[in-house]
């Protein structure tokens, strides 16, 4: 393996640089059952681009993934890995006893609703502050969402109002 896609570099960054790169990663991104298509090449990218981001070889960054907990997937052999980690999600959290809270929470369904509920969680843009549902019917509608989408909100709409 070269010099520059070791991980051991990481030990050569100073304390401080190692400190930062780790901060990055841990407030950027979260664990994941998945891996993530982005490779530790793509990620170096992303932290040097960063706001008090810095150059850092692959191999630094790979060390720096490693020190910060995140689960590598790809072979060792390989010269870019690729990690179980996802970007930490920075939308306001809607308020309990919402729909939306509600709809968060059926993410692991096997139906319709699932269907649903992930794409609204997959979706950087939903309202997770919609006072109601119908907050979130005119969303779909406007982003010209499926009848079969909207049909699965209307189910998951009347299963909501029936839960009390």
């Amino acid at each position: 393996m070269a010099k520059q896609d070791d991980p051991a570099a990481f030990a050569e960054l100073s304390d401080a640089d190692q400190r930062t790169v780790i901060a990055w990663l841990r407030d950027t991104f979260e664990g994941a059952e998945t891996p993530s298509s982005a490779s530790s090449y793509d990620l170096k990218h992303q932290f040097q681009d960063a706001p008090g981001g810095f150059y850092t070889t692959n191999g630094a960054f790979k060390g720096a993934l490693l020190a910060a907990g995140f689960a590598r997937s790809s072979p060792p052999s390989d010269r870019n890995w690729h990690f179980r980690l996802t970007p930490r999600d920075r939308r306001p959290r809607p308020e309990d006893d919402t729909f939306v809270a509600w709809l968060f929470a059926q993410g692991e369904r096997p139906d319709p609703i699932g269907d649903i509920a992930r794409d609204a969680l997959a979706d950087p843009r939903f309202p997770t502050l919609a006072d109601g549902p119908a907050a979130v019917e005119a969303y779909l509608a406007r982003q010209g969402a499926s009848e079969g989408a909207q049909r699965s909100l209307a189910r998951a709409v009347a299963e909501w109002r029936a839960r009390s």
